[in-house]
């Protein structure tokens, strides 16, 4: 075994645990690895979990950070997977996307994800697609909105500017 596999089966075991912390931290460093079939499963897993919302966070903003096909299948692989598990990843998606001026590469990465051989990763392409183009895209205001609208119990000062006095 090298060391490069055993780091990554070793991440692979930290995205499993029980303590959010740890796999909040393995999210970012597996997704080096991604393109292999065990951690692109580890990942998704990580993109839709369900206890804590900065799994999810850290895991999408490593994905996104790659600027590549490779991340990018793996968010629209989870968008599109289990409904009921993203939450977070709806949240993260609207915050993280909403903060950055990089829509045109995701745009583009998308258009070429939705002819991708995968349904799953095809309609995720897709609804990514559909909410970048939506002119409120990312709104904390648009309650309907699937990226607009927050989890019950999430505070909207994390995607709201704060001014002072208000």
């Amino acid at each position: 075994m090298t060391s490069g596999s055993y780091y990554r089966d070793r991440l692979i075991s930290t995205a499993q645990s029980d303590d959010y912390q740890e796999r909040a931290s393995a999210g970012p460093q597996l997704a080096a690895f991604a393109g292999d079939i065990v951690v692109d499963s580890a990942l998704v897993q990580l993109l839709l979990d369900v206890e804590d919302s900065d799994v999810t966070s850290e895991t999408v903003q490593a994905l996104l950070a790659r600027r590549d096909e490779v991340g990018m299948r793996l968010v629209a692989e989870a968008l599109a997977s289990d409904e009921s598990k993203r939450h977070w990843l709806d949240f993260s998606l609207g915050v993280v996307l909403k903060s950055t001026d990089e829509s045109s590469w995701i745009e583009a990465v998308c258009r070429s994800l939705t002819g991708d051989q995968d349904e799953v990763v095809r309609r995720g392409a897709r609804e990514l697609l559909d909410r970048l183009a939506a002119p409120d895209f990312g709104s904390a205001a648009d309650k309907d909105h699937p990226v607009g609208g927050t989890p019950e119990g999430v505070s909207t000062w994390l995607i709201e500017p704060w001014e002072p006095g208000i």
